[in-house]
């Protein structure tokens, strides 16, 4: 059975692609969100770089869905979750070594 982590459980997105994934059979579903009130789930804030490297070490993923996003009228706030948060993601991944090239 392999691991995907999904970022954003919480929200509308996420919680469509947990229950798809759940349904398959073939995951083992780590959710994470910032507001994470499931006694499964990881809370984790995604601009925190210690946060995401911590839920990447920790669980080993094979997959990770970051499906976690903000739409707020602050320009700061959006930046930091939407793009500076995937690009931290992108860079915990590759340097945990957990991150294989497609055949």
């Amino acid at each position: 059975m392999k691991t995907v982590l999904v970022t954003g459980a919480t929200g509308a997105l996420g919680q469509a692609v947990i229950a798809c994934l759940q349904r398959d059979g073939h995951w083992r579903v780590i959710l994470t969100s910032h507001h994470c009130n499931d006694e499964g789930g990881l809370q984790l804030d995604v601009r925190n770089h210690e946060q995401i490297s911590a839920a990447i070490n920790s669980t080993e993923p094979d997959l990770v869905l970051h499906l976690a996003a903000t739409f707020t009228n602050n320009f700061d706030d959006a930046y930091a979750v939407n793009v500076e948060a995937s690009r931290q993601l992108l860079e915990v991944v590759q340097q945990s070594g957990f991150a294989h090239e497609s055949s």
